[in-house]
């Protein structure tokens, strides 16, 4: 006999919030006089971090007579203990009096819930609101909530600027997060100049709204998943009506002084930008400034995917998709290197303007003038090799440069989606393929993984893995790239 998920004893206060709430549905399904009803059956929250507390769920208390309704009270069962709470109306409870519903209107209930997993360690909360209408029987709805227990970073100190204000905390030298418990953060959690920090393979990273992870000049970040266990950044927000829901967090961002940061088998999802990565200083040059992403996903960004300015990027099995603004914006000089990497960009949030991938030897930014009001030029030198840019706009991919300092653009074998007429000079575009659909899965549920009769498939230079075997021997998923007849464009091997 299968074990109850429930234990139904007498004696818990479990049996009886859910006796009432039953008792009372049953009062309600034989009728009565007063005529009124719930726009929902139950209340259930998605799970969510214990001590943050559940999103806001709102219950429509409907009458559906030609008389006022008038309500003695409405009051959580569980009382002042209750791990929820409930506002009717604007009036908080636990219990509110005396409310009146106009003939055919409704009043707003709002209900929220608030978990502690050190409460006797338990992470399931059950309440019900109880309705109690003057001249009929009370009716019950129920209410559920799951919590689920992590690690928080909270913030200890704050920026200030001029217009606002910055909360953050400094993680430890030479600490480290794992998979043991979720990570919510809330604000900025900061590695600290000649800093380092690592986060293991399967942790869990969840950021509060305008929260991220800054790498300040000096420090070192190495994020470290595997094939088989990624690391994941993304929002707090667990409930499916968040899960594609761009713009819940700020961004990574990372500044000079260390050639070691590296993002390996890494998901990024739902945030404003993915990865900033640019010196503090603009006028310092002598610091370097590396990162390394290998098998690293960018999706679902409100803003841009990777916002680069005068940095080094290495990228291996990269996947940046479905960004609100630029997938890459690699500005004002630098070193961009992308092999096996998949630019897509079918964003379904609204219209865009801007290139998927877009390149430049400066920054057109008011605050990148020097002294003589003139646009800062760097040397940028960028090279595509056997990638994929594409996505629902005509040009996905975009250069511009000003004449005052040097540019090296190529892009070997690779798949892109331009106009018609944009020219692709054969020294910095050799062996591309001007192809409008690559042969996508499934672009409107994100999967960019390539069809059989893919024209990306078995096309690729084989070169540039005998260059980098450790790097692209496997594709994203882990797929050897070379048991077949050639290895394909993209981060997917079919």
């Amino acid at each position: 006999m299968r074990a109850s998920f429930f234990s139904w004893d007498p004696a818990t206060p479990l049996f009886w919030t859910v006796g009432l709430a039953f008792f009372f549905w049953q009062c309600k399904k034989h009728g009565s006089e007063v005529h009124f009803s719930f726009s929902r059956d139950q209340v259930i929250f998605d799970t969510t971090f214990a001590e943050l507390g559940t999103s806001t769920e709102v219950v429509l208390i409907r009458n559906h007579s030609q008389q006022v309704l008038r309500l003695e009270k409405v009051y959580l069962a569980g009382g002042a203990s209750s791990r929820f709470r409930i506002n009717v109306d604007g009036e908080p409870g636990p219990v509110v009096h005396d409310v009146e519903i106009a003939p055919r209107d409704s009043a707003y209930l709002f209900v929220e819930a608030t978990i502690d997993p050190h409460s006797q360690g338990d992470l399931l909360a059950l309440d019900s609101v109880i309705v109690v209408p003057r001249g009929g029987p009370p009716r019950a709805l129920p209410l559920v909530a799951q919590g689920a227990d992590a690690i928080y970073v909270w913030p200890t100190d704050t920026l200030f600027f001029t217009y606002s204000k910055l909360p953050y905390s400094l993680l430890p030298c030479g600490g480290f997060w794992n998979n043991q418990k979720p990570i919510v953060v809330i604000g900025w959690a900061v590695v600290d100049s000649a800093c380092s920090f690592l986060i293991t393979e399967g942790t869990r990273v969840y950021f509060w709204k305008g929260s991220g992870l800054w790498v300040y000049r000096g420090g070192t970040l190495k994020a470290l998943g595997t094939e088989n266990n990624y690391i994941l950044f993304t929002s707090y927000r667990l409930g499916i009506q968040h899960q594609d829901r761009p713009g819940q967090w700020d961004r990574i961002l990372f500044h000079e002084g260390s050639t070691e940061n590296e993002l390996r088998c890494v998901k990024l999802f739902n945030g404003f930008i993915g990865i900033q990565a640019e010196p503090l200083g603009l006028n310092d040059l002598n610091l370097p400034r590396r990162l390394t992403l290998h098998n690293v996903e960018i999706t679902n960004m409100s803003g841009a995917g990777i916002l680069a300015r005068d940095f080094h990027i290495d990228g291996f099995n990269v996947v940046v998709s479905d960004c609100g603004s630029y997938g890459a914006a690699l500005t004002l000089g630098g070193t961009y290197r992308f092999y096996h990497s998949t630019f897509a960009n079918f964003w379904q949030f609204g219209a865009r303007k801007n290139p998927h991938v877009f390149c430049s030897n400066y920054s057109p930014d008011i605050y990148d003038l020097d002294p003589a009001g003139d646009y800062i030029a760097r040397p940028l030198n960028v090279l595509f090799a056997n990638c994929i840019i594409t996505g629902n706009m005509e040009q996905e991919f975009g250069l511009d440069s000003l004449a005052v300092a040097p540019l090296q653009i190529m892009a070997d074998r690779c798949i892109l989606r331009v106009r018609p007429d944009y020219v692709l000079p054969p020294s910095r575009f050799p062996d591309c393929l001007r192809i409008p659909d690559p042969g996508f899965q499934g672009p409107q549920w994100n999967d960019y993984s390539l069809t059989e009769n893919s024209p990306a498939r078995n096309v690729a230079k084989l070169e540039y893995i005998t260059l980098y075997p450790l790097r692209l021997e496997r594709d994203f998923k882990g797929h050897p790239r070379t048991a077949d007849a050639g290895p394909d464009l993209g981060a997917y091997e079919y």
